[in-house]
């Protein structure tokens, strides 16, 4: 083993155990999780808020939502650096997309159809009908439909209140296109 993946796995096991076992929840608690995930204990510290209690899920939601788009910006990182370290990186965008017709298919699906649940969500809100639960809204958006998110989130005036959304969706869409990117280059 080299000593980077001893550096990240002796983070990932810092993070865990100190999520895990040392902090309750509280702001205290969200500010460390989040620190772990930027230097690279996304994985451990997700391992160890997916064994927490789920009674809590709306005051953790952003912290949630932030490891996980970091944990994969992370990944999608170590991906670059492994797969592509000693290729020529290319920005042909359309060209990718003539080519795989489906991936912009699929794009414009999820964002039309993610677009079309926030406006549900809003008009449920009005007539105080049964909403769509934030996992199902921030799922959406992670499946493809994140600029969909933010159009119906800023067209309808909907979610603009809540962290998870106004931070969580533009993360997914920055995590999307970094993925996007690195599919671009390792398909080319």
């Amino acid at each position: 083993m080299t000593r980077m993946w001893l550096c990240i796995l002796a983070v990932n096991v810092v993070a865990f155990c100190v999520c895990r076992f040392l902090l309750h929840d509280g702001a205290v608690a969200q500010t460390l999780m989040r620190f772990f995930a930027l230097v690279g204990g996304a994985p451990g510290v997700l391992l160890a808020v997916w064994k927490q209690e789920r009674s809590n899920i709306k005051e953790i939601a952003m912290t949630r939502v932030f490891v996980i788009c970091v944990g994969l910006i992370e990944l999608i990182a170590m991906l670059f650096w492994f797969g592509l370290k000693d290729k020529q990186l290319t920005f042909d965008m359309i060209g990718f997309f003539i080519r795989y017709p489906l991936i912009p298919l699929w794009i414009l699906v999820a964002n039309i159809a993610t677009f079309v649940l926030y406006w549900d969500d809003k008009r449920r809100a009005g007539k105080n009908g049964e909403r769509h639960s934030i996992v199902k809204l921030l799922g959406f958006a992670a499946a493809g439909g994140s600029i969909g998110a933010l159009a119906g989130m800023y067209v309808f005036r909907h979610k603009t209140q809540k962290d998870y959304f106004t931070v969580g969706v533009p993360m997914i869409l920055l995590t999307q296109a970094l993925f996007l990117f690195w599919l671009m280059n390792i398909m080319a």
